[in-house]
Parts: C-alpha cells; sequence; structure tokens
C-alpha cells in the first residue's frame, strides 16, 4: 500500500520550501512509478526502493541511460522503457501486472527546450500520457491509482490562465486528475 502523508520530510524541487513525507512500501506486487527520472518521480522511486518490501519498483522511462544514472540499481528496481504517449504494445506490457500506479508526469508550464517542438508539450505528455496510462491498467489487478498533481490546478485566477494559455500545463494536469 501507498500512502502520502503530511508535510515533513522530502523537499521536492529545487527552492522548494514545502516537504513531502512519504510513507511508502512497494509490498508484495508490483508498483509502476510513471514518470520516475522527472524531479518527483525519482525521488518516490528511491523511497519505495528504501522502505523495503517484496515487491517490485518498476519505472516506466524514456531514457534508460538517464534512469541508472538517476535511480542507480536495486534487486527489486526494473526499468521499462517505454513511451506513455505511445499507446503500444510495451506500454501495456509493463502495466499488465501492477498492482499499484503513481504518477509522477509533469511538464514545464512555459515553453522550453524539453518540450522538442510540442512533442513532450503538457498536454501531449501528461494529459495524453495518463489517459494512455489508465486506458491500459488491467482492471483485475490495479489495487491504487495515485497522481501527484500541481497545486494550481484548481487555481483559475488571471495568472494562471495567461500561463496555460502559453502552454496549456494546468489543463493537462487536469486532464491527467481526470483520467
Amino acid at each position: 500500500m501507498i500512502g502520502f502523508v503530511g508535510f515533513g520530510g522530502w523537499r521536492l524541487g529545487r527552492g522548494s520550501g514545502r516537504r513531502v513525507c512519504v510513507s511508502a512500501s512497494a509490498g508484495d506486487g508490483v508498483t509502476v512509478v510513471v514518470g520516475a527520472t522527472g524531479r518527483t518521480g525519482k525521488l518516490v522511486v528511491k523511497k519505495l526502493l528504501a522502505d523495503g518490501g517484496s515487491g517490485k519498483v518498476r519505472a516506466l522511462v524514456r531514457d534508460e541511460a538517464k534512469a541508472l544514472e538517476l535511480l542507480g540499481t536495486n534487486e527489486r528496481l526494473e526499468v521499462a522503457v517505454v513511451d506513455v504517449k505511445e499507446k503500444d504494445e510495451r506500454l501495456m506490457k509493463s502495466l499488465a501486472d501492477a498492482e499499484t500506479l503513481i504518477s509522477c508526469l509533469g511538464s514545464t508550464a512555459i515553453p522550453s527546450k524539453d518540450w522538442e517542438g510540442g512533442k513532450n508539450s503538457p498536454i501531449r505528455a501528461v494529459g495524453l500520457g495518463m489517459n494512455n496510462v489508465i486506458e491500459l491498467l488491467a482492471p483485475e489487478k490495479i489495487k491504487k491509482v495515485v497522481v501527484l498533481s500541481a497545486v494550481a490546478t484548481r487555481n483559475r485566477s488571471f495568472i494562471f490562465k495567461v500561463i496555460d494559455l502559453i502552454g496549456g500545463a494546468w489543463t493537462a494536469m487536469e486532464m491527467a486528475e481526470n483520467a
């Protein structure tokens, strides 16, 4: 079982004043972490592995070399190279035996080189990606889905509307939450 509880243990993101304490155990089954090499995803994977348990932690990543560099190796860690924007056989296989899914999908709010000309825009990477993941989960196996999301997705003040017009980051996170 995975539980995300209160504030106090981890610092999320550079310069973040908020801390999140994660009580996590991969249990005996397979816990899949989507967005496992991102700022939050790598922390979640490391915490799952550090907390023990006998279950596998499967990190879904686009870049295997980056995953090895950021996550290291562990007998309980499996790295699956997939792109959640592509609803294909590799993604389906990587989710087939998942009992717990933790989505750490994210994107920058303002266009950047990470967007790769729109290929990894928030709408595609987060919105479409999470929708593909949810559609391919095996309903008879999955027990828990956790979606880590942006604090401001429900904030529709003027500044957030303007930023959302630039790249759709808040709309994409809402899509992920609603998937």
